[in-house]
């Protein structure tokens, strides 16, 4: 605690959380990928975890490598659930074709899911409601919507698929799966899970 003449600042940290277990610890999976995209003309090729510039991360979003982004985080997050039958899924798009994308893949591989974009409108709010439900939807696919301030504790896995490298917009979209669950048993048993790309920024 620090004070001013007029003004007391109280400073409470992540580790602060952790010690008095008002959040879980999180795991992250990095994972990378090849990429080939033009810039002025050049063809340019590479790995994610190699470059950089904002293309290389902006074309794997838009490749089979999302696809296998999602598919490491759902095959975790079944696993999960076999110990944890609330665990839930976020998955943060970059836009709402993406987000559409994601959304068709997850129902192919069995996964029931909302969309909660700025597009959406009342649908959203209702995705968003019935994630919240346990049993529930299963997943959620967003974009700019429900990361910040979205309070679902059952929330285990995180599927980062932007390309926005704010730290604290970063810090916002994570805490969404840092909540401890009071229904899922004791919190030494607790485990966030993020699934990200492997690009410097990250």
């Amino acid at each position: 605690t620090r004070q001013t003449h007029d003004t007391a600042f109280i400073e409470y940290t992540r580790a602060d959380a952790l010690r008095e277990r008002a959040i879980i610890p999180m795991h992250c999976t990095h994972l990378d990928g090849q990429a080939s995209w033009k810039s002025d003309g050049v063809q340019n090729s590479g790995n994610i975890s190699d470059d950089a510039s904002p293309a290389a991360l902006w074309t794997a979003l838009n490749t089979e490598y999302a696809h296998t982004l999602l598919s490491k985080t759902i095959e975790d997050c079944r696993l999960h659930r076999i110990h944890n039958k609330r665990a839930k899924l976020l998955v943060v798009a970059a836009r709402q074709t993406l987000a559409n994308k994601y959304a068709d893949y997850l129902l192919s591989n069995g996964i029931k899911c909302g969309i909660a974009t700025m597009d959406e409108g009342a649908d959203a709010k209702r995705a968003i409601r019935d994630f919240k439900k346990s049993p529930g939807l299963d997943a959620l696919v967003t974009v700019q919507l429900a990361y910040e301030g979205l309070d679902v504790p059952q929330i285990t896995h995180v599927a980062c698929l932007t390309n926005i490298r704010s730290v604290p917009w970063l810090t916002q979209m994570l805490a969404r799966a840092t909540r401890y669950d009071k229904g899922a048993g004791p919190w030494e048993k607790q485990f966030a899970h993020a699934f990200m790309p492997d690009d410097p920024a990250m």
